[in-house]
């Protein structure tokens, strides 16, 4: 009696032991558990709060969001590459070191809206401080002058392919009297500008100024008295029928020049060897440079001479393996019968000698 009350106390020490073994691996379960959605409760919080940030605004320029963001926002919002400032309550753009004012943001074209500081509304006399030559316009990265549309596609709806005319400065020593050139001492009766303001700096300075649109203008083609004093640029959207006027041009002037800053999101595309376009909804989309549709040429590349053989042979070992597949579905019964057969007539052949 003793020996079994010795087992049994035994029996019952080992089912505790057991139960406080599976009740500690079931709290340390449940505290990992725990531990593990805090732990991706708190980096989902901090992933929403990295994302989440509330639009900036500066003067007349409200709405100040991705990829935009201002030199007092947090770290987090926008994109370093399009950080604005707000002084004295304007909005300003550092573009090739020269701080131009915002006039406007347009999300659903991708357009930034920039006006030189010294050029002042219904003030024709005031003119551009800072000059931008084609090659600083054209290639202002992060910023871009015109949509790459996709190769063959309707461009109805983008029909400002080029954004901005060139609006070039020109000082001369003496009168010019030519079409191209249009003189800058002269203001509409339109103009609200003062009879004191209305005479131009240039003909203080004694010297005659002139602008003159577009860039086709050559070197060869300039009176040998003048040089061009600065290059500015209108938005191509602002222009008017009356382009001899030059108060309708420096009207054009104040609305500004465009930049565009779809590139933002043609990252992951370029990286991927991909063509980043703008379709004539002003959608960003993504399409493989080596072949684009109704381009006329098919680029050949290594890179995409990998990107084929990839795509085929991924391709080609699917249709191989669902053939090696299918084939041993179908070949296993007709194996195993035959198997099954020999076995049986070996079988069969063996009882027959041993009856013998």
């Amino acid at each position: 009696s003793a020996l079994s009350l010795s087992l049994s106390l035994s029996n019952k020490q080992k089912k505790i032991d057991i139960s406080l073994i599976m009740l500690r691996r079931r709290l340390l379960f449940a505290g990992s558990k725990a531990l593990l959605l805090l732990v991706v409760s708190f980096i989902t919080c901090e992933a929403e709060e990295k994302n989440h940030c509330y639009p900036s605004s500066c003067g007349n320029i409200r709405n100040i969001s991705f990829p935009f963001r201002l030199k007092s926002d947090p770290p987090t919002c926008g994109h370093s590459n399009y950080e604005l400032s707000c002084e004295n309550n304007r909005t300003i753009l550092n573009f090739w070191s020269r701080n131009f004012f915002v006039e406007a943001i347009t999300y659903d074209n991708f357009s930034i809206r920039l006006v030189d500081p010294g050029l002042e509304k219904d003030n024709c006399s005031s003119f551009p401080v800072y000059s931008l030559s084609h090659y600083q316009l054209a290639y202002s990265i992060p910023y871009s002058v015109w949509y790459d549309l996709l190769y063959g596609g309707p461009i109805n709806n983008l029909p400002y392919r080029k954004l901005n005319t060139a609006v070039i400065f020109i000082n001369c020593a003496a009168p010019v009297n030519s079409a191209p050139y249009i003189d800058t001492n002269f203001c509409s009766k339109n103009s609200t500008s003062s009879n004191s303001s209305s005479v131009s700096n240039s003909l203080m300075e004694d010297h005659y100024s002139y602008v003159v649109i577009g860039e086709t203008m050559k070197v060869s083609d300039m009176d040998d008295s003048c040089s061009i004093d600065k290059v500015a640029w209108a938005s191509s959207r602002a222009q008017k029928n009356d382009s001899n006027s030059f108060t309708s041009i420096h009207d054009g002037l104040v609305y500004g020049f465009e930049l565009l800053w779809y590139g933002v999101y043609c990252k992951k595309c370029e990286e991927g060897d991909g063509y980043c376009y703008v379709d004539n909804n002003y959608k960003v989309g993504c399409q493989s440079q080596c072949y684009i549709h109704n381009a006329p040429f098919v680029r050949l590349s290594l890179r995409c001479l990998y990107a084929f053989l990839e795509f085929w042979g991924i391709r080609l070992g699917l249709i191989i393996g669902l053939f090696l597949a299918a084939r041993f579905l179908c070949g296993s019964p007709c194996v195993s019968a035959l198997l099954v057969y020999k076995l049986r007539r070996r079988h069969l052949s063996m009882y027959g000698s041993i009856e013998d």
